[in-house]
């Protein structure tokens, strides 16, 4: 039996045992202190669970959650005789991020009931890592949620530079913030869907269930409001 076969028949186990694994990582090689390690990876597991959530809501079927050691972690989904149209595209990506900063919640409860530290720098993980994820670049749910839109566009040309300008300035907010290591795993994984992405782009493909302007709109609004959410409740609770 393949990994890939174990994994799918086996999708609670392997969910169970590569989330010990995540954590284990994140105390011996990330150097992170146990509550820590098991604060951030239990918001990391409500990110993901929140997407396979989005995906029974929408009758697609769960294949596993899996948790991946120094990367982070994937709800993966499938079995259905037809493409997921952008706007299940768009709330599958943005269930992620909205579970996970709802996390912030009981983990600021816990850093002001008990003053630890290490509560607060959960807070700043957990920030960090969502944002990280809504990024318009790629595989990242905010890669999902602009490029859903972008496509959705009339004039390709324009739907073309918007996406040329979102991946340059994923690019330069990683470099910016000395994520190197990130940028390295970019090349790898999404390299291959970096260039498909391209060549529909460039070519001007036109895709089929495409949203509306009303749905534009509305997933425009909840990324944007999104990705400003922790700037503004840090500026409130400053």
């Amino acid at each position: 039996m393949g990994f890939r076969n174990f994994i799918f028949k086996y999708p609670n186990l392997t969910s169970l045992v590569s989330f010990i694994l995540f954590f284990v990582v994140l105390i011996y090689f990330w150097h992170l202190q146990p509550i820590l390690a098991l604060t951030v990876s239990l918001s990391l597991a409500v990110h993901e669970y929140s997407h396979a959530l989005a995906m029974k809501l929408l009758k697609i079927p769960v294949k596993a959650v899996l948790f991946i050691p120094f990367m982070g972690a994937v709800a993966i989904g499938g079995g259905i005789n037809r493409l997921w149209t952008k706007k299940e595209e768009c709330i599958i990506a943005l269930a992620g991020p909205i579970g996970g900063f709802l996390t912030l919640a009981p983990v600021y409860l816990l850093a002001y009931l008990t003053s630890n530290i290490l509560f607060y720098i959960a807070i700043t993980y957990i920030v960090f890592i969502n944002l990280l994820n809504l990024l318009p670049i790629g595989i990242l749910d905010g890669g999902r949620v602009i490029n859903s839109i972008l496509k959705s566009l009339n004039n390709k040309k324009i739907a073309m530079v918007l996406w040329m300008l979102s991946i340059s300035g994923s690019i330069f907010i990683l470099w910016s913030i000395k994520a190197i290591n990130f940028i390295l795993i970019i090349a790898l994984l999404m390299f291959p869907e970096l260039i498909r992405d391209w060549k529909e782009y460039y070519n001007g493909v036109r895709f089929n269930h495409l949203l509306s302007r009303k749905q534009i709109a509305l997933f425009l609004s909840i990324y944007i409001s999104l990705v400003a959410c922790p700037f503004i409740v840090s500026y409130l609770l400053s």
